[in-house]
């Protein structure tokens, strides 16, 4: 699933295998042409066209190391490594892990692909594959019950020294 052509240079491409390529590109995104490395997503073109896709000078073809493991960081019950069933989405690891902890961000997932080590955001058609790290940040917005009695213990402080102010001007 990890499986990536990196290709640097965009020449002699002919418009079928442009066609192919596009549709291969690693969750829909596609790098302006001789910019950046373009990643060739193998699950979208294997095995029925895998023969169609040709390998241009300059190419490099990574078959990474399988380690039967995800990565799961950052505000989860039991953050560490999970064992590896197949492709899902992040929700399943993130069970697999405890869950959320308490003033997680759910809406910022962030996953690291293994292979390429690019850092996509998370969402429901974004798969897990073996060896990619999903971490799960805090919750900036939210705050908790003690930071909000201590914001509201400093608001009472501060009106009860404006009164007791106000009180020793008027005497």
């Amino acid at each position: 699933y990890s499986a990536v052509i990196y290709r640097l240079q965009e020449f002699g491409r002919t418009p079928d295998a442009k066609n192919i390529l596009t549709n291969a590109f690693t969750n829909g995104v596609v790098f302006e042409e001789g910019r950046e490395p373009v990643s060739i997503d193998f699950r979208d073109i294997y095995p029925d066209r895998l023969g169609e896709v040709r390998i241009m000078p300059g190419d490099s073809i990574l078959i990474p190391v399988k380690t039967g493991v995800v990565a799961v960081y950052g505000l989860v019950k039991r953050p560490g490594l999970i064992n590896y069933d197949g492709p899902a989405g992040a929700a399943k690891y993130i069970g697999l892990a405890g869950g959320y902890a308490s003033g997680a961000d759910k809406q910022s997932i962030k996953i690291i692909r293994k292979t390429s080590g690019m850092q996509i955001a998370g969402g429901p058609g974004i798969d897990i594959y073996d060896g990619d790290t999903i971490i799960i940040p805090e919750n900036r917005g939210k705050k908790s019950m003690w930071e909000k009695i201590k914001d509201g213990a400093l608001i009472l402080g501060g009106l009860g020294i404006l009164y007791l102010a106000v009180d020793n001007a008027t005497d």
